[in-house]
């Protein structure tokens, strides 16, 4: 049930304006304004584990650097020659003593300084921290990282990733689709899980387990915390994929902290990307990059624990198979939903959407818990998009 009482007497507040998913204005507002204060994720320290080590990412559509300098320093810049605007790098991932433009116009050093050629100015920084690992990028933030990121947040994370072991990037693919990106962030919906990824949810255990274990959301930071249960592996494999192993089948050294009695945790990182632990083998990172108002790519990276067999791997990346985007069960079910909304969403064929499920969440708590179908998560990340966004409502 969506409200207990009538549509029309709802508060304007429960109410998106679908334009914020189609209007070119609101893209260009969110690209030029929006991703230029806000912290994003960029990946993993493992991704640029020594000195000449870099990858390739972007922040809003602006292509940017990772590298660790000769002192092993982390830093970030923008991907572009300051004489001619071409690449400096090559591949996204690789190792170089210094970035040389495309079209041999400068060299810089890992430093960002121009040591060769027609430059005079190095290359334009970006602010670069890295927090349990996890390294985040800003353009001109508004706000240090730990604030933006908010106290929830990282007390959430802080027994996740509590075991001092070493990062492996173990799988990485991109694709795009007819989608505004902030369609993406509709996993932070309470009902999301069980209402559309209807096979994962036959399956876990126990029966309505969704509804049993409690989850976490920050009215002020946006971010989420969904605790997910186990999978039922007998009847899962007699049902659908006979290979699929549990967590004491396969036996795999863990990389993050997750409770026995769990599965695993779906989160949410305002204000662009999300992440799925699944048993205790794997985290998932998925970060929605922006290209038009109805357009957008999904870069998903999997880690494991560095150092594991072939074999091991290879459970891993059943897993992926079977769950995750572009071919996985939930990641079909994903795209199929939100492809469907964007094009309901085109002239102006609704003109509001309702976010009502179950109100009256405190919008200055630091951390509440979350009930198993409500859009509390939702209405908050709006709430903070739209004080990025300088507006005086989404609504």
């Amino acid at each position: 049930m969506l409200a207990a009482r009538p549509v029309e007497q709802m508060p304007e507040r429960y109410f998106l304006d679908a334009r914020i998913f189609t209007d070119p204005k609101i893209f260009e507002e969110e690209i030029e304004g929006f991703f230029s204060r806000a912290w994003v994720f960029l990946g993993h320290e493992c991704e640029a584990k020594g000195p000449g080590n870099y990858f390739l990412f972007e922040i809003g559509g602006r292509p940017v650097v990772v590298c660790r300098d000769s002192g092993s320093k982390i830093r970030g810049f923008i991907d572009a020659c300051r004489v001619c605007g071409g690449a400096v790098t090559g591949d996204r991932w690789g190792k170089r003593e210094v970035f040389r433009c495309a079209q041999g116009h400068a060299a810089y050093d890992l430093s960002g300084r121009a040591v060769e050629g027609e430059s005079r100015e190095g290359l334009a920084p970006i602010e670069v921290e890295s927090i349990f690992g996890l390294i985040f990028g800003a353009v001109s933030p508004s706000e240090a990282l730990r604030e933006f990121l908010g106290k929830a947040l990282v007390s959430w994370w802080e027994p996740i990733f509590s075991l001092d072991v070493e990062w492996e990037l173990v799988n990485v693919f991109s694709f795009p689709t007819a989608v505004n990106w902030k369609a993406f962030m509709q996993p932070g919906d309470g009902y999301h899980v069980q209402g559309l990824h209807r096979i994962f949810a036959k399956h876990a255990q126990p029966k309505g387990a969704f509804y049993k274990f409690p989850s976490k959301f920050s009215p002020v930071s946006a971010n989420y915390l969904f605790n997910y249960p186990p999978l039922d592996y007998e009847r899962f494999r007699k049902d659908v994929w006979g290979k699929v192993k549990s967590r004491e089948e396969a036996n795999i050294p863990p990389l993050v902290s997750v409770p026995q009695e769990l599965g695993g945790y779906i989160g949410g990182i305002f204000p662009n990307s999300f992440y799925s632990i699944r048993n205790d083998w794997v985290f998932a990172a998925n970060a929605i990059l922006p290209r038009a108002p109805e357009r957008m790519v999904l870069d998903r990276r999997a880690y494991c624990r560095a150092g594991l067999s072939p074999e091991q791997k290879q459970i891993i990346q059943r897993e992926e198979d079977i769950w995750s985007y572009p071919m996985g069960l939930n990641g079909q079910d994903d795209l199929a939903n939100f492809e469907w909304q964007q094009k309901a969403l085109r002239g102006g064929t609704i003109a509001k959407l309702l976010v009502a499920r179950y109100p009256g969440e405190d919008p200055d708590a630091l951390s509440s818990d979350i009930r198993g179908d409500s859009e509390a998560g939702y209405r908050t990340y709006f709430r903070r998009w739209q004080k990025y966004m300088g507006m005086k409502t989404a609504y």
